[in-house]
């Protein structure tokens, strides 16, 4: 009888189950090194050409100047005569104790802290993305750190602007480019009815430290005051004394400066003053119109420390180059005497600076006057 033979023992079981020798599953090692490479791609997070994180500082805010109401009082006090009134006393106390740090300290400040752009992570570890614009790497504690991309801003150097104010257009075009600039902390050269001025906001620090800076000048030797009406000097000045109005109706607007007390309230920091501020009025139409926008800047003539005054804005921007943004130019100064200067906190007015206006004309208003003779 034959002997009837079962199937295979191993059919229909898995080919792993069956005996014999196994299929070969090591792994491919093609394919393992290009799941790597897509694995590490994948890991590194966005960057920008060069190996390193995108960033994006983030966009300076800014404020407006409104509200400031020594600003307003200048500005309104310039106006066509009829728009406004005279304020009294408390009102120039309201409106010196509101007047402070103006839309140019605020600007200035928000470019100067402009974010640095983030460390990229080392390779292998997965990056943050910040929010906001870009994508910045969040770097792993203790792992190198490239470079960081520099800062567009600080690649690109701002233009001197300079305006010819005999020209009606590049005039109005001027005025408006000075007070930009005043806004935002920078610095411009104007001329008056002496010699040529170098001005930044006087309530903006920063500004007023740059242009001592500018000048090669101390603390030691604060900055005047500019203003462009009766008004807005009396917002800054506490008393003018029993001769102060006098002095001032006789030779405002004009070559005359007046120290008296500043109003304790105002923030702003002009030098070692001692609590003291030179004010003055100018005679110059480009000057009342720049001050009337602006309201009162921080004035020093627009020279370095120990040279020559400049009569014309050629010798101005020789002397102060690319550190004036605005260079406004009002034709050679024709009566280039720097102004007198009158102190009048003490009991009898006393000539700290002989200049345009002789002592004898003061005298002439006042009575008497002391002098260093």
């Amino acid at each position: 009888m034959s002997e009837r033979k079962d199937p295979a023992p191993d059919a229909g079981k898995p080919a792993d189950e069956q005996g014999g020798p196994a299929p070969d599953r090591r792994p491919d090692p093609q394919a393992e090194s290009t799941a790597a490479s897509e694995e590490s791609r994948a890991s590194s997070g966005p960057a920008v050409p060069g190996g390193e994180p995108a960033a994006q500082p983030a966009a300076p805010s800014s404020t407006g100047p409104h509200g400031d109401p020594v600003r307003e009082a200048a500005a309104s006090a310039d106006a066509p005569r009829g728009e406004g009134a005279a304020a009294g006393q408390d009102d120039r106390e309201g409106e010196a104790k509101g007047a402070g740090v103006g839309k140019a300290a605020e600007e200035a400040t928000a470019k100067a802290a402009a974010p640095e752009p983030a460390e990229g992570a080392s390779s292998g570890e997965p990056k943050a993305e910040a929010a906001g614009a870009g994508a910045e790497a969040a770097e792993k504690p203790g792992e190198g750190t490239p470079e960081a991309p520099a800062v567009v801003m600080e690649a690109a150097k701002e233009k001197v602007l300079r305006f010819d104010c005999s020209i009606p257009e590049q005039r109005a075009a001027g005025i408006e480019a000075a007070v930009d600039a005043v806004r935002q902390g920078k610095l411009v050269v104007i001329p008056t009815d002496t010699v040529y001025g170098i001005g930044a906001d006087a309530f903006t620090p920063s500004a007023v430290s740059a242009l001592l800076a500018a000048k090669g000048r101390g603390r030691d030797m604060p900055v005047p005051v500019l203003v462009g009406s009766v008004r807005a000097a009396n917002a800054l000045l506490d008393d003018l004394g029993p001769y102060g109005q006098d002095l001032i109706d006789a030779f405002w607007p004009g070559p005359l400066t007046i120290i008296g007390h500043a109003v304790r309230s105002l923030q702003w920091d002009l030098g070692e003053t001692k609590g003291t501020v030179a004010v003055r009025m100018p005679l110059h139409a480009v000057a009342l119109d720049l001050l009337k926008e602006t309201g009162p800047m921080a004035v020093s003539s627009a020279n370095r420390s120990g040279a020559p005054p400049a009569t014309t804005i050629a010798e101005a921007e020789e002397q102060l180059g690319d550190s004036v943004a605005v260079y406004l130019d009002g034709g050679r100064c024709t009566q280039p005497i720097p102004s007198t200067i009158v102190d009048l906190t003490t009991p009898v007015p006393r000539v700290l600076r002989k200049g345009a206006i002789s002592v004898e004309k003061l005298k002439g208003v006042v009575g008497y006057v002391a002098t260093d003779d």
